[in-house]
């Protein structure tokens, strides 16, 4: 599972490929595709990471009292929202901070 993992950090060709098919496709198509593509990525990596926690966590139980693979149990996601509103969101939108 580590060995797919870092096979999958590799990035294929995209910008190659795209080049070679836009006359194929339109814009939308295009980023319809990139959109699949990303998300995939996204959806393979975060399974892979969990099955390697779940797996170490079950050599070492007592190692991870507070999750449950990469799950954090005393994660609150309004606390995510809050930290992502204040720290991301309103530093953008308020003049006085931007630099």
């Amino acid at each position: 599972m580590l060995t797919i993992l870092k096979n999958h950090r590799r990035l294929f060709s995209t910008p190659h490929s795209l080049q070679e098919c836009s006359r194929y496709l339109t814009p939308e198509q295009t980023s319809k595709f990139l959109d699949g593509a990303i998300r995939n990525r996204i959806a393979v990596r975060l399974m892979a990471e969990q099955h390697i926690a779940l797996s170490r966590a079950l050599q070492r139980p007592d190692s991870m009292k507070d999750h449950v693979g990469v799950i954090d149990l005393k994660c609150r996601p309004m606390d995510l929202i809050r930290y992502g509103i204040f720290n991301v969101v309103l530093p953008f939108r308020d003049p006085i901070h931007i630099l």
